[in-house]
């Protein structure tokens, strides 16, 4: 079967990928696997599964939260469920596919994980845990900066030694709340302990925003260990590699991680759009997936590596806006992309008029060279605050 942008690559890749072009099984026998002609047969099915531009129309319209962008080498998504039948030349490593639309999703209990991860755990004996400190002491230092226009970018240093006991208590019941959907640990009848599912907050999947680079989603990367099974580490190393190739997902393609907070009970520590803002920076901190301790799985807040305008010259990556007087941007989300088109070219600056929320702002930090009146062009919220902050897409 030949591939399409249309077609299930989730399908194709677990039910279709061993099977010959006329519909049959291939030959899975032992002989057969090792031998070169079925290393070139899989080598031409990887080439064909990572250089297909997918309709992802399916996700289009869809009420994100945030998005961010696959940073280099980019992510594994399911890479322990089975796909390999030791064929010469095979995707070694499985992957996760939404089941109805056969595209790349990160689910939402792995993105509930992720978050978990950082916040303490909630039993008793763990109050005098230096883990659960740090993390309460981490978390402390982010809501305390979380109104700042550069806190998705900047790191902010845990102080252990500063977290009182009442403050980590604290922090049990927020996680107790956002992650158990505890309403009152005090009392033992559900109804009266536990939050109704339409009060609980809601991780959704994150499905997919935007392509990357020539409108590819997934490509090929692999692994090449020394070290081999029957022999000792010193043997190993007068040995060439073996690659083991996996499919991934590739740098700069765009998710849409989405979710349904509400306020904490103790709004004044937690609101939910800090709850939100405070997602965002875990998984800009974290990653997610596989291989996160060795670069896989980092996202940024914008498209990296692609950022030249229309007329060839190089624009900044990050620019501040100047705003009108008494307009405001609170319907804005980090990660929106929104139409607009230059009114005013003047040195190096111009002012745009933004379609999508009705304003004019003037652009700043970014030369206007290559630029002219009328044009159209499109820009992505990079922060919304007090600095709300757009760049340009290329």
């Amino acid at each position: 079967m030949s591939l399409n942008n249309k077609t299930n690559l989730g399908w194709h890749f677990y039910q279709n990928y061993f099977v010959n072009n006329d519909g049959s099984l291939m030959d899975l026998t032992a002989n057969t696997l090792k031998q070169d002609s079925t290393e070139i047969i899989f080598a031409n099915k990887n080439k064909a599964i990572t250089q297909t531009a997918y309709n992802i129309s399916y996700f289009k319209g869809s009420n994100s939260t945030f998005n961010l962008y696959t940073t280099y080498p980019g992510l594994l998504l399911g890479s322990g469920y089975g796909h390999e039948v030791s064929a010469k030349g095979e995707f070694k490593l499985g992957f996760f596919f939404d089941y109805t639309t056969g595209l790349p999703i990160i689910p939402g209990s792995s993105i509930k994980g992720i978050l978990r991860s950082v916040f303490p755990d909630f039993k008793d004996d763990r109050l005098k845990n230096d883990i659960d400190k740090v993390r309460v002491a981490w978390l402390m230092s982010l809501l305390k900066n979380i109104a700042d226009s550069d806190f998705l970018e900047k790191y902010y240093e845990p102080v252990p030694n500063d977290v009182p006991e009442n403050e980590i208590k604290k922090w049990i019941n927020i996680t107790l709340e956002i992650f158990e959907g505890v309403k009152d640990s005090s009392k033992t009848k559900p109804k009266d302990r536990f939050y109704t599912i339409y009060e609980r907050d809601i991780f959704h999947d994150a499905v997919l925003k935007s392509a990357g680079k020539d409108n590819f989603i997934v490509g090929e990367d692999a692994l090449a260990p020394h070290v081999k099974d029957n022999m000792t580490y010193e043997q190993s190393m007068l040995h060439n590699p073996v690659p083991i190739p996996f499919m991934k997902v590739l740098p700069q393609v765009g998710f849409s991680f989405r979710f349904d907070v509400k306020n904490s009970k103790q709004e004044e520590i937690l609101s939910s759009e800090n709850k939100i803002r405070l997602f965002q920076k875990i998984l800009l901190t974290l990653g997610i997936g596989a291989k996160t301790n060795v670069g896989y799985g980092q996202f940024s807040l914008t498209k990296t590596g692609n950022n030249t305008n229309s007329g060839g010259a190089q624009t900044a990556q990050t620019s501040q806006i100047d705003l009108n007087p008494g307009k405001t941007l609170k319907t804005l989300v980090v990660g929106d992309e929104l139409n607009a088109i230059i009114t005013d070219v003047k040195n190096m600056t111009f002012n745009l008029g933004i379609a999508d929320i009705g304003f004019v702002t003037r652009l700043i930090g970014i030369s206007s060279k290559g630029f002219s009146n009328d044009q159209k062009i499109k820009v992505r919220v990079d922060a919304v605050g007090k600095q709300t902050k757009f760049s340009l897409i290329p």
